[in-house]
């Protein structure tokens, strides 16, 4: 965490500045599908009131949780103190993946509303993979650390953030996890090709969720686009249908989409 959002997180807790309000939405996912932009999208919005930074990572900090619920003023000192006339929300994509987000998120405010962008499972398996190589934290090739993927997850700690490449493009099990605690007019799932496609009409879409006034122009944003250690290979693509062919249609079902763009 930057200092200067420690100092502020601080300043507002030693001073008593903590803001009661909820949270009352969430963008849980996924990783690698444009969040960082939409993110910026959001904090443009004046009926909006963002974190200081993107990423809390604060129903996904287990040592919070250890001893029951946490103290939630901590969570809400990431906020402007006075949000009375704003909607509080913040954008951690970890949430959707990890399957205690979702419940404690539920203890915390049952009528949050869940927003969360999907991006082709193939496209953000090489690019998660791709993020991982730049950062210095992978050192197998793609096509091994899928092979690897299932033994590295279970055997060391962490690991699901950082090598689950495959495993979290199934998102239709993350779905009905969320459905399960929250009815289904309280979440909004989008699409990551419309998001670059046309951000206004998909930022839009999420303003009027939310009940917020919709804007009228959204530029685009390019964030956190790395140049690829190299093109995905013919071979590699084709083994991510394979794997990803039942998820596709199993979403087409769940959420009513056409996904064909996804299986080209």
């Amino acid at each position: 965490m930057p200092l200067s959002t420690r100092l502020k997180v601080a300043w507002r807790l030693v001073s008593n500045q903590v803001t009661p309000q909820r949270v009352s939405f969430v963008v849980a996912g996924a990783q690698k599908s444009g969040t960082t932009a939409l993110d910026q999208y959001l904090r443009r919005h004046q009926s909006l009131a963002m974190p200081d930074k993107k990423e809390v990572h604060f129903f996904d900090n287990s040592r919070l949780f250890a001893n029951g619920e946490p103290n939630y003023r901590h969570y809400h000192a990431f906020y402007p103190s006075d949000c009375s006339e704003r909607l509080m929300g913040h954008v951690t994509p970890a949430y959707m993946y990890l399957p205690d987000c979702m419940p404690r998120i539920h203890r915390y405010n049952p009528d949050m509303k869940v927003i969360a962008v999907l991006r082709n499972p193939i496209e953000r398996a090489y690019s998660h993979w791709n993020m991982e190589r730049h950062r210095g934290r992978e050192k197998l090739p793609f096509v091994q650390a899928m092979a690897e993927e299932a033994e590295r997850i279970q055997h060391s700690r962490g690991s699901s953030r950082k090598y689950s490449y495959v495993d979290r493009g199934f998102y239709s099990q993350q779905i009905e996890r969320i459905w399960q605690l929250f009815p289904k007019q309280q979440t909004l799932f989008l699409r990551h090709d419309e998001l670059l496609a046309d951000p206004t009409a998909t930022v839009n879409q999420i303003y009027r969720f939310l009940g917020v006034a919709e804007l009228p122009h959204t530029a685009k944003k390019d964030v956190h686009s790395r140049p690829y250690v190299s093109k995905i290979s013919a071979d590699e693509k084709d083994q991510l249908r394979s794997i990803f062919s039942d998820e596709i249609s199993k979403l087409e079902s769940l959420l009513g989409w056409n996904l064909d763009s996804w299986r080209e």
